[in-house]
């Protein structure tokens, strides 16, 4: 899991530096339109060594995590491999899939009720059955 977290930090990262790179705009409250122009000089300079470094550790970071998955270290879930009425467990409880979504699933159990769970942290997972389990 620490892999997967990390590897989601970089991305994140390497998003910010890319707005930064190219600027950008977005809508808030009330109307409001935010812009921020791209980079320029020196500033242009360093967030294009941010960028390359972020793509140098997520390469990195994502073959370690290829070669986890193909040890059979860790299971890569996915909105592919998970589907509503599966059970999956997350922080110590089982819970049941509600809904798959591109990076998490919702589900819901007596301890939590309903809550979002990213595919990375999934401990464990047991789809669903027709034979007396979860539907």
């Amino acid at each position: 899991m620490r892999v997967a977290n990390r590897i989601e930090r970089l991305e994140r990262e390497h998003a910010r530096w890319e707005r930064q790179r190219d600027g950008s705009r977005r809508r808030l409250a009330g109307g409001y339109v935010e812009e921020t122009p791209p980079a320029a000089g020196e500033w242009a300079e360093r967030v294009g060594r941010e960028i390359e470094r972020c793509t140098d550790e997520l390469e990195y970071w994502r073959s370690v995590r290829r070669a986890q998955i193909d040890a059979g270290l860790v299971v890569e879930h996915s909105a592919t491999t998970i589907k509503p009425g599966d059970r999956i467990r997350y922080s110590g409880v089982w819970a049941t899939v509600i809904r798959c979504n591109p990076k998490t699933v919702s589900a819901t159990c007596e301890l939590f009720g309903k809550f979002n769970v990213p595919y990375t942290h999934i401990v464990e997972h047991r789809p669903a059955t027709t034979e007396g389990g979860a539907q």
